[in-house]
């Protein structure tokens, strides 16, 4: 009894530190879009930081907004020496992060000045909530829009904005994106029970060119 409760301790010590934040500080080269910049490490390394809990317009896909959230982005950290709090990084090797800079938390500032969306599968901190709720009540950034604001994960592209039913029907049926996560070796659907968490938005194509396999449940 005593050897399993000592077995048991040392594997939840291990899973504690295998789950623990690590702490870097990184110079910012550039800004890649409204939650995603380039940085040096102090070995003169490129690390792409992902900041967590928070989603961009797409500039790519013309989404609007997006241009203006890189600006403010950049206006806040470009060149600057920031601290990335971060648990854990994506398949990519993008660090997904808490951005510090002087004591203020980058990532709920963004969001609180209507910037960025409240991306809930990348962090849940209740703070990045209410930023957003505080940001749309007071319609700042892109809340300030007159058409009515979609979030990324459901942009579509083209000159209008996609309605909740019509991204439905196409994540559901034509589009090329799929989903993957970290320690699986398939991609699901964006809904599909078997995803875990560290999960990325992907092509088909890329997905299937990395190896993945379609899911057996979800049949992606």
């Amino acid at each position: 009894m005593k050897t399993a409760s000592v077995t048991i301790l040392i594997i939840a010590c291990v899973l504690n530190s295998a789950q623990a934040a690590t702490e870097i500080k990184v110079r910012v080269t550039s800004v890649r879009a409204g939650d995603m910049i380039t940085t040096l490490t102090s070995t003169n390394v490129d690390q792409e930081i992902k900041l967590a809990g928070v989603a961009a317009p797409k500039v790519l896909l013309k989404q609007p907004y997006g241009r203006r959230a890189i600006k403010a982005l950049s206006n806040k950290l470009l060149g600057e020496t920031i601290t990335v709090i971060h648990s854990r990084s994506d398949m990519m090797g993008q660090i997904i992060g808490k951005v510090m800079l002087d004591g203020r938390w980058i990532n709920q500032e963004m969001v609180a000045e209507g910037h960025v969306w409240h991306d809930p599968t990348t962090a849940t901190a209740p703070e990045l909530v209410e930023a957003q709720q505080a940001a749309r009540t007071g319609r700042k950034g892109l809340w300030g829009d007159k058409a009515k604001p979609v979030a990324p994960w459901k942009w579509t592209g083209g000159k209008g904005q996609a309605t909740d039913e019509k991204w439905k029907e196409k994540a559901g049926k034509n589009t090329d994106a799929v989903y993957v996560a970290e320690r699986s070796n398939k991609y699901h659907r964006k809904k599909c029970r078997r995803l875990r968490e560290g999960v990325k938005e992907v092509s088909r194509r890329r997905a299937e060119k990395w190896s993945y396999k379609p899911c057996s449940i979800c049949k992606p």
